[in-house]
């Protein structure tokens, strides 16, 4: 096997068996795990090469394969994060603030509510 490809296996394995217990105990329970990981790995070196020949930079490719590597977590939405992302949800909150009113005082007021501790 091309050891680009063992790469991308080892990525994938590694994060099933660190964010996805109970499927990668289930694949290897059934014998399943070299299969899948061989397949999935070889989609993955398929779609880089792919992005390559057609002008896209490595870090864009890797985005391509970013859900065949890194699956959602067990119990997690695809469309969602397993945890949210509380920089984030900072951030949604200064931007509804600032609509109601007009980015004035209620932003700084709560902007100085956060940084207590």
């Amino acid at each position: 096997m091309d050891p680009r490809i063992q790469v991308l296996r080892a990525k994938l394995e590694t994060h099933l068996a660190q964010f996805r217990p109970k499927r990668y105990a289930h694949l290897k329970e059934t014998a399943e795990l070299d299969s899948y990981l061989d397949s999935r790995a070889l989609e993955a070196w398929e779609i880089l090469r792919d992005a390559s020949e057609s002008g896209y930079s490595l870090d864009q490719a890797e985005e391509f394969i970013a859900d065949i590597l890194y699956p959602a977590t067990e119990g997690a939405h695809a469309s969602e994060p397993a945890e949210p992302d509380p920089i984030l949800h900072w951030f949604e909150n200064r931007e509804a603030i600032k609509v109601m009113d007009g980015g004035k005082s209620k932003l700084k007021a709560t902007a100085k509510r956060a940084r207590r501790p």
